[in-house]
């Protein structure tokens, strides 16, 4: 807490009356500087936060990769903050990136059940939610069973979490993607 918010705080929990308030500020300045001498109180100074630019450190194919996946992504707040968890995922080869791109488009047409908000790219990028899109080429054996378990999995959450009627959508789209789990399984 800084030392205005303090003042400000205890003199609108006291409520002096108006032609009190200036006696009523300096008793607030007054204690909040014999907090601070007995360890109490902030001892730095406190200001606005720097924050550094994350988007003007993007370079070259970087830059441009955030900025296709930005376009796609489709929900525009956070921007620097998306791009700073680009930046730390470091330089992203061309196919790892259009990957992550076209996830970014299907996520932003995804619809949403009411009341639930779209993931921020933040978090969006930092859970690696492009996962949750990626298209495998008939997925084989063990990988092929623990898709089907997680998949199994999601259905009894949201079948669970249903019980209002609002992720009917979900559950719809996790029993076509086991529906189709099972028949892959079966070509093989």
């Amino acid at each position: 807490m800084t030392k205005k918010e303090f003042i400000q705080r205890l003199i609108i929990r006291t409520a002096p009356p108006l032609e009190k308030a200036a006696a009523g500020i300096a008793y607030a300045e007054q204690l909040w500087k014999r907090l601070t001498d007995h360890g109490y109180g902030a001892t730095d100074p406190t200001g606005p936060r720097d924050t550094k630019d994350w988007y003007r450190q993007l370079q070259g194919e970087q830059k441009r990769q955030f900025d296709a996946f930005w376009r796609s992504f489709n929900h525009k707040k956070g921007r620097n903050r998306a791009a700073m968890r680009w930046h730390q995922m470091g330089d992203i080869d061309q196919a790892s990136a259009n990957q992550i791109i076209e996830a970014a488009a299907k996520e932003a047409t995804t619809p949403l059940a009411p009341g639930v908000a779209r993931k921020m790219a933040e978090g969006w990028l930092t859970e690696k939610r492009w996962l949750d899109h990626a298209t495998q080429s008939a997925p084989k054996g063990e990988e092929n069973r623990l898709r089907l378990i997680d998949l199994n999995n999601k259905l009894k959450a949201y079948k669970q979490l249903n019980k209002q009627g609002k992720l009917d959508d979900q559950i719809a789209a996790v029993t076509r993607q086991i529906e189709a789990l099972k028949g892959t399984r079966h070509e093989h």
